[in-house]
Formats: C-alpha cells, sequence, structure tokens
C-alpha cells in the first residue's frame, strides 16, 4: 500500500476511492447508511493495520523503499535536503531515560554541544555540534556516538610546502648541552588518537672546540619530546619519545654532513589541554676532556633535507 505526499499533499488512493464511494451511499436509505458504517470500519481497520507495511514517497508517486525523497533541483527557491529532529544537547540529556533497546538506530541533530563535565553516561560523547545516532549496546545503558565528527585535526605540521621551522641551535658538552628546540601547547575537546611524527636535521657535528672527532672516544646527540597536561589531572614533562644517535671515530677520514634524528608514534589523550616539548640534546664520557658540539635546526629556508618536520594529528574518539 503506498501513501504520497507530492506538492506538499498526503495521497492515498485506497482511501480516496472509498471516501467517494462513501458519499454516494450516504444519499441512500438509512439501512444502506448502516452499511456504509460497517464498511468504514472495515476498510479503516485495513488502512490502519496495512500502515505498518507502507512505502512513503516524497515529490514521487512511485516510492522505491519505506522513505523515498525526490528532490526540486530546477525549483532554485526551495531547499532541497532532509532535516532531522534538531535539539541542544541538554535538551537530548534531559530525555535520557526515553532512549532504550528500541531506539537503537535513532538520528538526531546536536545544535549545542555538551561540556565535558554535563555529560551523562548517554550523552559522554556530545562534545560537539552535528549529528550522532543512538548506539544501545554501547555503555551499561546506550550511549549517542558522533556520527560525522572523526576528521583529523592537523596541530602541527601536516604541510610538506611548509614544514616547522626549527631554529639554529648548537648545543656543547662544554657550554649549554640541552635546549627546547620546539613547543606546541594544543587542547582537545575530546579523546582522541595523536599520531606524531618528528625528523630533524643535525650538522656540524665536531668535538667541542671545532676539531674533528677523531680522538676515538664515544659521543653521542639525540632529541626527546615531552608532554605536559595543564589542567586537571596534571602532569608534568613525561618523555613520550625519544632517538639518539652515538658514533666513535679514529680515524682521518669520517661521515660528515647533515644527520637526522626522528620517531614517530601513536597514543591516546583524554580532552585537555597540553603542551609538547622537543628538547634536543649532545652527550660525551664525562672522561673525554674536549666533549662534543652539533648543530641543530637551521636558519635558512633553503634545501628540504635542513627543514625539522613536525607532525601532530589528533584524531577525534568516542569513549
Amino acid at each position: 500500500m503506498n501513501f504520497v505526499l507530492y506538492n506538499g499533499v498526503s495521497r492515498n488512493i485506497f482511501a480516496e476511492a472509498f471516501i467517494v464511494k462513501d458519499k454516494v451511499i450516504k444519499k441512500n436509505t438509512m439501512n444502506n447508511m448502516e452499511i456504509s458504517v460497517k464498511k468504514f470500519v472495515c476498510i479503516s481497520f485495513m488502512l490502519v493495520a496495512g500502515k505498518f507495511y507502507t512505502q512513503v514517497g516524497i515529490n514521487n508517486t512511485t516510492p522505491s523503499a519505506t522513505l523515498d525523497v525526490t528532490g526540486q533541483p530546477a525549483i532554485t527557491t526551495t531547499a532541497d535536503g532532509v532535516i532531522a529532529p534538531r535539539i541542544t544537547g541538554e535538551q537530548l540529556k534531559s530525555k535520557d531515560n526515553s532512549y532504550n533497546a528500541a531506539q537503537d538506530g535513532t538520528i538526531i541533530y546536536v545544535t549545542q554541544a555538551l561540556a565535558a563535565n554535563q555529560t551523562t553516561a548517554r550523552t559522554v560523547n556530545v562534545l560537539d555540534k552535528g549529528y550522532y545516532g543512538f548506539n544501545s549496546s554501547l555503555g551499561t545503558t546506550g550511549q549517542w556516538v558522533s556520527l560525522f565528527n572523526r576528521d583529523p585535526k592537523v596541530i602541527s605540521g601536516g604541510n610538506i610546502l611548509n614544514r616547522t621551522m626549527i631554529s639554529e641551535t648548537t648545543l656543547s658538552t662544554t657550554g649549554p648541552a640541552q635546549a627546547t628546540l620546539y613547543t606546541q601547547q594544543f587542547a582537545l575537546t575530546r579523546k582522541s588518537v595523536i599520531d606524531l611524527f618528528f625528523s630533524v636535521p643535525v650538522s656540524t657535528v665536531a668535538r667541542a672546540n671545532g676539531q674533528a672527532p677523531v680522538d676515538g672516544t664515544s659521543k653521542l646527540f639525540g632529541l626527546n619530546v615531552y608532554l605536559s597536561k595543564t589542567d586537571a589531572p596534571t602532569f608534568t614533562n613525561q618523555n613520550i619519545l625519544r632517538d639518539t644517535e652515538s658514533f666513535t671515530n679514529s680515524g682521518n677520514f669520517y661521515a660528515n654532513g647533515i644527520y637526522q634524528v626522528g620517531g614517530s608514534r601513536k597514543f591516546v589523550l583524554e580532552a585537555g589541554t597540553y603542551t609538547m616539548s622537543f628538547v634536543g640534546f649532545v652527550y660525551a664520557n664525562p672522561n673525554e676532556s674536549v666533549g662534543v658540539r652539533a648543530t641543530f635546526g637551521t636558519n635558512g629556508t633553503g634545501a628540504s633535507d635542513l627543514r625539522s618536520v613536525i607532525d601532530i594529528i589528533a584524531t577525534p574518539l568516542d569513549k
């Protein structure tokens, strides 16, 4: 049985045929009127029972699915589309007990998100404006899950033609042996997967006095990545990634040029405010009187192998 909505008018062909027939019957005798009432009750029952098996067409007369909507692209003054129920996060939260297994798959549009400390077990993921679907299998009583707010957010880098520039910094065991080369602050509004990658050039590796490192002692340079969280629960300078390069040379010839320290990892962070610091360092045996020096980063914008690469990408997750 097909119900059709065309140009704003709902039509049911069977119901319309009955109405016409009923008008004719009403002109007959009282007995015929009684028959008409019986027919009305019978057909009404059929219509009510049949509506659960119907298909609905909007702007078309032959719907091909449970709901078949045809747009009107030629009418430029009409907006095409389907609008889901629009509701604020607070309003959705107030309806918590209305959503259970029978509402599995329900779709709504949240016009105003909840703050992280305002959510409930069902609305724990309603932290952004947008579309949400109800999944009765999540959590203990079901959860609303974000349908489209999963696009990665570039916190740093992500552009091969506009790399992060780390200013040229020379470290020496006879002077500052470590220094913060780069710092990135960022805030996450929801639990996220973090993709971290770095590659920093190191050049002019030599003994601390500028001589070639041919003394046969072990030397090392590297980079540590530290993460701090500035809002509760706070933590400070957690070493989350590192890379080091060690070398020993006693000959007159050795590899010289541009080295790279780098690494990558993936991890999960809760919503909050963070600071990520990239700290370079050099090290030589304390018994070695001269020591070592190395230059991290560059002040130029020329060769791509002198440019640092620091990519920090956050992809939102549901609880």
